[in-house]
């Protein structure tokens, strides 16, 4: 797993303030519009890159999501 993807994942579970499943999609972990731009921003903090937040909020899987925006 690279940095960037590691950094997403970590910044997920930041987020959600939990250990959560990055095979669901955004809404299936109960997200909401606070949670899509907290994680837009954390990302981006941790990774410098910056997410689409329809795209994200929309993947039916974070990690799928993830590895498709910064590789691995």
């Amino acid at each position: 797993m690279n940095d960037k993807l590691a950094g997403c994942l970590a910044a997920l579970n930041e987020v959600f303030d939990a250990s959560v499943d990055p095979d669901q999609g955004f809404y299936s972990l109960g997200g909401n519009s606070l949670h899509a731009l907290q994680l837009a921003v954390r990302i981006k903090e941790l990774t410098g890159v910056e997410v689409e937040i329809f795209d994200m909020v929309n993947a039916t899987s974070l990690d799928r999501y993830f590895r498709h925006t910064v590789g691995g």
